[in-house]
């Protein structure tokens, strides 16, 4: 039995003998203020989970709840064991939920749903599906926890939502992308068929050797960019996604899917974030769906190709790092259907620019950030890329990423910051003329 990093670690068999009140006392002391909600959450949950894991006979094994991440969440509980069928050590990421409905999607979302936090004041929010929830847990440990990645440890996910009746909305409509994993998920009066499952998914022997490697792991966050170009396209997953990231990631995987259909025409999808929010992941993630789904064609013709603003600094950058010469704007020779273009703000001569990609290519995703532009002449801007595809009756979307992949995963670290730095210069500019503020930047 142990805290560490805000986490309580304890075998099954010691949590089955406490009641949830005491596992959430332990809790609330591990961690730093929790809500009252949380509290509940923990009080009624966590023994309903934990009743399961002692029906499946698996009182030895360890379970660390409220485990922490550098993503910015906690996973609700990991048990920790051996695979009965392989022998090697295994991680299971299970996701609780108390939701007992959903919402109806009318926004057509596919990562995440509608639930309802208040009945009194019909208020509702916005949470991440929990397959996709458990979905990017796994990855994340896959790739960057260091006793997980490389397959030195199997991860597995399960989502139970012990109060949730209708499943069949989880994996209707919009969430049929999900279908395929339904088998992972268990909702209320399938508590006997998940014991069934964890009993046939653990050997029920203590493995303190597993507990201790998992424990044990470092975090290798890294921050991905150019070098993993060549991975991408030799189709190989390249990130860690993030909530906004995702939402994006299944859109633009949607227009891929019907990118070479007659009736596809035209499309300019602008991606829109401050530093560290991830839109080069989200190109990137572009490329690999185009070259999982046609084939690593990107430089032949129908093929994809990523592009950038002409600048000899940022092409010694990427050339170096990834050992892939970038393609400039004004040197794509080829008829791709798609055209992922990174830096889309330091585009100069924005009309003959996106003309001349256009003649060539169905699909255009810039990926941008008004506050990043230098030079006057630089015009890659929202309302710049949108007033070009209006006056050429090319159909647009916008999405904004707000999530600070590159902070450790800090929320909107960057994006608070700049408000903080806006506040100060508005507070400067009220005290002194708007002339004497510019000379004072030194521009």
């Amino acid at each position: 039995m142990d805290r560490t990093d805000g986490c309580y670690i304890a075998t099954v068999g010691t949590l089955y003998s406490m009641s949830g009140k005491e596992i959430a006392d332990h809790l609330r002391e591990s961690q730093e203020n929790p809500s009252e909600s949380e509290y509940r959450s923990w009080e009624n949950s966590i023994p309903i989970l934990v009743k399961v894991l002692h029906q499946a006979g698996l009182d030895a094994l360890t379970s660390v709840l409220e485990y922490q991440t550098p993503i910015g969440d906690r996973i609700d509980a990991v048990l920790l064991g051996e695979g009965k069928t392989t022998g090697k050590p295994l991680v299971l990421v299970i996701e609780l939920k108390q939701w007992s409905a959903i919402e109806e999607n009318v926004a057509g979302r596919e990562s995440s749903v509608s639930i309802c936090l208040s009945p009194a004041e019909n208020r509702f929010e916005e949470r991440l599906h929990p397959v996709q929830q458990t979905l990017t847990y796994a990855k994340h440990l896959r790739m960057n926890h260091s006793n997980v990645a490389d397959g030195k440890m199997d991860v597995r996910c399960r989502q139970f939502l012990h109060n949730f009746k209708d499943k069949e909305q989880l994996f209707q409509g919009s969430y049929q992308a999900y279908e395929p994993l339904r088998h992972e998920t268990y909702t209320k009066g399938e508590e006997e068929l998940l014991a069934a499952d964890l009993r046939n998914l653990f050997s029920s022997e203590p493995k303190p050797e597993v507990v201790e490697q998992f424990l044990s792991g470092t975090y290798v966050l890294g921050q991905v960019g150019f070098r993993d170009l060549r991975n991408v396209l030799a189709r190989k997953e390249n990130a860690v996604m993030l909530d906004d990231q995702i939402e994006v990631n299944r859109k633009i995987c949607s227009m891929i899917d019907q990118l070479r259909s007659p009736q596809f025409g035209k499309h300019l999808m602008i991606i829109s974030g401050p530093p560290g929010t991830g839109k080069t992941v989200v190109g990137l993630h572009a490329i690999y769906a185009y070259c999982l789904k046609y084939g690593p064609s990107w430089q032949k013709k129908g093929g994809c190709i990523f592009a950038l603003p002409r600048s000899r600094t940022l092409s010694q950058v990427i050339a170096g790092a990834s050992g892939i010469a970038p393609v400039y704007l004004d040197k794509v020779q080829s008829e791709p259907n798609l055209v992922v273009v990174d830096e889309a703000h330091r585009i100069q001569q924005l009309e003959s620019t996106m003309t001349s990609l256009f003649q060539k290519a169905n699909m255009v995703v810039v990926l941008q950030d008004d506050r990043q532009r230098i030079r006057i002449t630089e015009e890659g801007t929202v309302d710049g890329f949108r007033r070009f595809a209006q006056a050429h009756g090319i159909s647009c979307s916008v999405y904004s990423l707000v999530s600070q992949k590159r902070a450790g995963y800090l929320g909107s670290y960057v994006s608070d910051l700049d408000k903080i730095v806006r506040i100060g210069n508005a507070i400067r500019i009220s005290k002194r003329s708007f002339d004497e503020w510019l000379e004072s930047l030194d521009l």
